[in-house]
């Protein structure tokens, strides 16, 4: 990825997050060995960063995440023995299938929850909007905001976790009103 796609590095920061109790969760109904999980997740990370100019944004990205791990999954059944690992390949794809199924009742694509995420942060409250701003966008901590705002570093804390709240909901209400 090209320094100049910032707000790109910036979105798939968004999108990590979003997906990787979900992803590392994937990745743990291979393995029974948490640092094995851990090295695939950083690995499927690392790839998916170098990739991401690549990946198609009318697909989901949960998705496209788990394809990777599974590609690294596989990989690590040839390399290691199988007592550190729980399920063969015919059960990784009948856990593959299954998931595919739930996402495919809730179709909402990466290129629907960015947009999604657009509106719902352009209808917040200005003073939100610059908050949310300064600690994303910026990358300006908590202690920060609070010295900048004149207000304790908690109840930024605080503010912000009630904005995040504000903005799921708006994101499923816009996501399924979409649908719906």
């Amino acid at each position: 990825m090209n320094p100049h796609h910032d707000r790109d590095r910036k979105i798939f920061e968004v999108f990590v997050r979003e997906n990787e109790g979900a992803l590392m969760a994937y990745i743990r109904t291979f393995t029974r060995d948490a640092q094995i999980a851990e090295d695939l997740f950083q690995e499927t990370m690392l790839i998916a960063w170098r990739k991401f100019d690549e990946f198609d944004s009318r697909e989901s990205l949960s998705a496209w995440l788990r394809g990777i791990a599974k590609n690294l999954i596989r990989n690590a059944w040839r390399k290691q023995s199988n007592d550190r690992l729980v399920f063969d390949e015919s059960t990784a794809n009948v856990a593959q299938n299954t998931i595919e199924a739930v996402e495919m009742q809730g179709s909402d694509t990466w290129l629907e929850r960015l947009s999604a995420l657009s509106d719902c942060i352009s209808r917040l409250p200005a003073r939100s909007r610059e908050l949310v701003t300064a600690r994303y966008a910026d990358k300006r901590t908590a202690d920060e905001l609070a010295l900048s705002i004149g207000i304790s570093a908690e109840a930024v804390r605080k503010r912000l976790q009630r904005i995040r709240e504000q903005l799921a909901d708006c994101i499923e209400r816009y996501l399924g009103e979409a649908t719906g």
